[in-house]
């Protein structure tokens, strides 16, 4: 009977540790992002975001780089955010290219790390400042228009 006991003893010890929340085994994981992991963006982002699990301690960091492997913006903790699960980049106005951001979680409750990335486009209707829908036909048109224009009112 006592045998028993023991083993029953030691079954409930091993499943209460393989099924108990353990800060010694979580860690931050990245769970959104914006834009989102291969977007196609037709205008630069304003702002760069990535949200994770748990929350994340100070050090922990975002970097915008591009296809070079050029580091273009850097940021961290997202200072909006009280509990600490955004990190935030205010990227410089991005032309057509593709991008990468890359992170580097510290998990706030034990110190673990983490690291990741996700990736964007941004497509050549970026390049056209204040045309964000790109309803606007293309300058040569424009010019071709002005031109024909003024050749039927000269004849004319």
């Amino acid at each position: 009977m006592r045998l028993f006991f023991l083993l029953g003893a030691c079954l409930v010890t091993v499943i209460g540790a393989f099924f108990s929340p353990s800060p010694a085994w979580s860690h931050a994981a990245m769970v959104k992002s914006s834009p989102i992991n291969g977007a196609s963006l037709k205008l630069s982002p304003p702002v760069i975001r990535a949200w994770f699990s748990e929350a994340l301690a100070k050090g922990s960091s975002l970097h915008l780089v591009d296809v070079h492997q050029k580091v273009l913006a850097s940021g961290g903790l997202d200072t909006n955010v009280p509990n600490h699960t955004v990190l935030k980049i205010v990227p410089p106005h991005l032309g057509p290219g593709t991008y990468a951001v890359r992170w580097y979680a510290i998990s706030a409750d034990d110190g673990a790390t983490k690291r990741g990335s996700f990736g964007f486009s941004v497509t050549m209707a970026a390049m056209t400042p204040g045309d964000p829908d790109g309803s606007r036909p293309p300058l040569s048109l424009i010019a071709e228009a002005s031109t024909m224009t003024y050749a039927i009112l000269r004849f004319w």
